[in-house]
């Protein structure tokens, strides 16, 4: 494992983009694990500028993202599927298909559990995580 330690917040959303581009030019079929919430919203926003001027292609990659809220709609303002969408989804050339949300909507949540552990399995894992950690609280 590589550490970085940065200077600020916006450094440290530029090297984590960076570090993510360099894996997706090494390897274009890889499998993301992704976050929501503040951390990385200069990382989605410095992805989305690499992929604007050609330096990044994500046709090929698959997304796997961490949680959503339960008995939230998708395009409900507060989901975790629309901040993807609004931030990432929509501005970038990965297809439909290759990014996942758990289903927040389920009335069988351990089914999707399952079901959403399974489709980590049989991705072979997640190549590169990204997380965002959030402010500690004191």
């Amino acid at each position: 494992m590589k550490l970085s330690i940065s200077d600020s917040y916006a450094q440290m959303s530029i090297e984590a983009a960076k570090s993510t581009a360099r894996q997706l030019i090494k390897e274009p079929y890889t499998v993301l694990g992704l976050p929501t919430g503040n951390t990385p919203k200069k990382f989605y926003k410095q992805m989305v500028a690499y992929y604007e001027a050609d330096l990044v292609d994500f046709s090929e990659v698959t997304t796997i993202n961490l949680d959503e809220f339960y008995l939230i709609e998708p395009n409900h303002p507060q989901s975790y599927r629309k901040y993807m969408e609004d931030r990432f989804y929509s501005k970038v050339n990965l297809k439909e298909r290759n990014y996942h949300i758990p289903d927040g909507t389920t009335e069988k949540l351990q089914k999707e559990c399952k079901n959403y552990d399974r489709l980590i399995s049989d991705s072979v894992g997640i190549d590169l995580q990204i997380l965002g950690i959030g402010k500690m609280a004191t």
